[in-house]
């Protein structure tokens, strides 16, 4: 890519600033809702490269709360609101968003108040996990049944994780980071098998991460910024995980230091939205082409694509495009065979 940064950053900003947001994908569109004190919810059209502000107003501000997309529906979860007397009030409830209808509805509340919770959606059920009620950080996970709008405990989690991410890849629950009561931010992370009803820790992460952001995209999962507040620190790092060896790659980005931050996948492309940078909340939106980048960190991987005759040009073409040249020179040096054609 053409930019030091791995991150496209030549895209418009949202109206609003945003920290502690939530977003899902549903289409090629993004919708986000959430941070301090906002009640809108704004819409990305990825083709066209356009925010877009509706006109219909989320039941309660939501700072910190999470987001997952069923069919047509947006659904924001848990978060926390300030109440008449300006305290903060920690939400178990959750509120629907009818995309084609473009109005709210409110949908049975968790059995629990989460505010820095993560969710995730795995065989049409709303899976929840971690976050603060108010007293303690939470280890606690429930799942939503839309087809009886039940909530079910889970196991919990084998530690507390407040302001943790998660993604779902091959119908598992991830989930990544967070910290405890004592104020610890950890590395941690462990995966939940619906089949086995039953929570696994997988290895580390290579930094310690709260409120970060999470997305599965081509059998991986890579972790987005967030803070190691114990070192004061707000991390511009993002980290790949390979469920195949269990293993992470981690890679540094100039100049995207963000916590608090929503991302979302579309066709390949990572968009990584709002958050804040320590200084100031952010409208920002920035991009990722994850192939390209995983091409440019790493080039040997092209030795176990399997990419045949025919689909040769295409990828000849897809490294010119948004790869760096030495990526280009290093995979034909890597797999000549590739290029016998």
């Amino acid at each position: 890519m053409s930019n030091s940064d791995d991150f496209n950053t030549n895209l418009p900003s949202m109206h609003h600033k945003r920290h502690g947001c939530a977003a899902a994908a549903i289409g090629s569109q993004i919708f986000v809702a959430g941070g301090r004190n906002d009640l809108t919810i704004e819409i990305f059209d990825t083709l066209r490269k356009e925010w877009i502000m509706t006109n219909s107003i989320i039941m309660n501000t939501r700072e910190c709360c999470a987001a997952v997309s069923l069919g047509d529906k947006f659904t924001v979860i848990g978060g926390s609101s300030i109440d008449a007397e300006d305290f903060p009030d920690f939400l178990s409830s959750m509120v629907e968003y009818d995309t084609i209808l473009q109005q709210w509805s409110p949908l049975p509340s968790m059995n629990n108040r989460r505010m820095g919770c993560a969710a995730g959606v795995v065989d049409g059920k709303i899976f929840v996990a971690g976050g603060f009620d108010g007293f303690h950080c939470s280890s606690s996970a429930e799942e939503y049944d839309p087809a009886t709008q039940r909530w079910t405990d889970m196991p919990p989690m084998h530690f507390q994780r407040f302001g943790c991410a998660a993604a779902v890849l091959d119908e598992k629950f991830y989930v990544f980071g967070g910290c405890n009561d004592e104020g610890i931010d950890h590395p941690s992370a462990e995966v939940y098998d619906p089949a086995s009803n039953q929570w696994s820790m997988i290895s580390s992460m290579k930094a310690a991460r709260q409120f970060c952001a999470a997305v599965p995209i081509e059998g991986k999962i890579i972790v987005m910024g967030g803070g190691d507040f114990g070192d004061e620190l707000v991390l511009s790092t993002y980290e790949i995980y390979d469920p195949t060896n269990d293993q992470w790659s981690s890679f540094t980005s100039e100049h995207n230091e963000r916590w608090g931050c929503a991302a979302v996948e579309i066709r390949g492309t990572i968009y990584l939205v709002g958050g804040h940078d320590r200084v100031n909340p952010l409208n920002t939106i920035k991009s990722l082409r994850f192939m390209a980048v995983l091409l440019d960190k790493q080039p040997g991987v092209a030795r176990d694509m399997g990419i045949d005759d025919n689909a040769m040009p295409s990828f000849i073409s897809y490294l010119g495009h948004y790869c760096k040249f030495t990526t280009m020179w290093e995979i034909m040096r890597n797999r000549q065979d590739l290029f016998s054609w």
